[in-house]
């Protein structure tokens, strides 16, 4: 199945609901500066095209509490 977002305000609902869920996904940024990819075992990888775009988004999951676990 594949579900488009045309903009920001349909994207962030879309996501919140696929992560919420126990459900395999990729999300696919138009442009593609980001990749993520989230499995039913509730870990989340995040591919980026340069390593400042990796780096603002593991900044910003930090600020969140999320947990990085590395080499996974």
């Amino acid at each position: 199945m594949t579900i488009t977002a045309n903009n920001a305000e349909e994207v962030s609902p879309l996501l919140e609901a696929a992560l919420a869920d126990w459900v395999d996904f990729v999300f696919f940024s138009v442009p593609k500066s980001i990749v993520i990819y989230a499995d039913h075992d509730e870990y989340t990888t995040f591919y980026a095209n340069s390593h400042s775009n990796l780096n603002r988004i593991k900044e910003a999951m930090s600020r969140k509490q999320f947990k990085s676990i590395e080499g996974y």
